[in-house]
């Protein structure tokens, strides 16, 4: 039998109902902020530049680099459906500080 596309996707911290903790386990077991902080400096962005932050998961990347980057047009993308409910805030935060 072959599996579908939702039978063959783990999601992150391997359940759904775990994703909406995703975050806060990071922030927590790894050095998140700083790498994101470096990965954001190297980058060189201009204002009126379009960003796709492909992968996003839940967005943390894409909304830092728009507070840091006024002027820069990002959009996050991210396979995971459920994910897909988060992009809606993430939108919102995206299009208010445009």
């Amino acid at each position: 039998m072959k599996k579908t596309q939702s039978q063959q996707y783990i999601p992150p911290l391997k359940y759904h109902f775990l994703t909406k903790w995703y975050d806060v386990v990071v922030r927590f077991s790894t050095r998140e902020i700083l790498f994101k902080n470096e990965l954001i400096k190297q980058a060189v962005f201009v204002s009126g530049e379009h960003v796709l932050d492909l992968g996003c998961g839940t967005g943390t990347l894409t909304k830092m680099i728009v507070a840091s980057n006024k002027g820069v047009d990002v959009t996050g993308l991210d396979a995971d459906t459920f994910a897909k409910l988060q992009k809606v805030s993430l939108l919102i935060f995206v299009n208010r500080y445009h």
